[in-house]
């Protein structure tokens, strides 16, 4: 099964819902999701980056009112654009239900005409060979302008899943394409009793290994949890499972060692885990 390359637009204002996606599709043995925070370096073009976007099999749009008022999401949805076809390469992830309603894509459309407009106005006072790059920013400005009403269009008239549905339903649209094998486990689709058991029973044999320090024991954990369980944030669901049962595992210990851990992806999920106690506090 050949490697698909997804790229996640989203502005960082709704990092917790980039959070939940990239978590999802973590890992995935076919599925390479690329998110600017994990692969930009420091000092490195984000220009470049955004432009890799026209080189994706799909991209993932998290469109919100902060989305579509940013220039670099919006200089990112330009770079979809120049892709004929690009309506069967996005899946819109829609959290600004407003932009259904033609007034409100209009507003949207006034407010990149005014963003031209003033910087327009301010380019005046400056001679043009003091201008730099900025003629540049001025032209992208008018390309929004003139494309974002097209872009709310399409996606718009687009049957888009509830956000808390995105994931499953871009997870069955490639199952469906053949470029992903079926549907694993999902978390909550056993009972809680019987994933709690699983993790008992699994934390039990980790803890069995003899020698093996907290740090190995929590890694191997997390490990087999993410790979059994939706692949991608799974295991700290199931950590927060075992405290809602306030069960006897050292599992302020196992946060402390996972929080630590050299693994930027352990680390980072492991940040999450508290962002999520209230979801998975919601099934009790």
């Amino acid at each position: 099964m050949k490697e698909i390359n997804i790229f996640l637009s989203y502005c960082w204002k709704d990092d917790e819902i980039a959070d939940d996606i990239y978590d999802y599709f973590l890992n995935r043995k076919n599925i390479e999701l690329h998110r600017d925070k994990i692969e930009i370096g420091s000092w490195n073009s984000i220009k470049e980056y955004m432009q890799s976007i026209s080189k994706m099999d799909y991209v993932i749009l998290i469109i919100s009112d902060f989305y579509l008022k940013s220039a670099n999401c919006m200089y990112e949805v330009l770079e979809v654009m120049r892709d004929r076809k690009y309506k069967d390469k996005i899946f819109p992830a829609v959290i600004n239900s407003e932009i259904y309603s033609p007034i409100i894509r209009a507003e949207y459309v006034k407010h990149w005409q005014g963003e031209f407009k003033k910087l327009q106005e301010t380019l005046k006072e400056i001679d043009p060979q003091n201008w730099g790059n900025l003629n540049r920013d001025l032209k992208k400005c008018q390309d929004i302008s003139s494309n974002i009403a097209e872009f709310l269009d399409v996606v718009s008239d687009m049957n888009n899943p509830k956000i808390e549905d995105v994931t499953l339903r871009i997870e069955e649209k490639l199952s469906s394409k053949g470029l992903m094998p079926g549907n694993k486990v999902f978390l909550f689709e056993k009972s809680p009793n019987s994933l709690y058991d699983q993790l008992r029973e699994d934390f039990k044999r980790v803890r069995e290994q003899d020698g093996a320090s907290i740090s190995y024991k929590a890694e191997t954990l997390a490990r087999k949890l993410w790979n059994d369980y939706r692949d991608g944030g799974g295991g700290i669901y199931l950590l927060d499972l075992a405290r809602v049962r306030n069960n006897q595992i050292e599992i302020e210990n196992l946060y402390y060692e996972l929080i630590m851990s050299t693994d930027i992806q352990i680390r980072d999920t492991a940040r999450r885990w508290n962002k999520k106690w209230r979801r998975v506090n919601e099934h009790f």
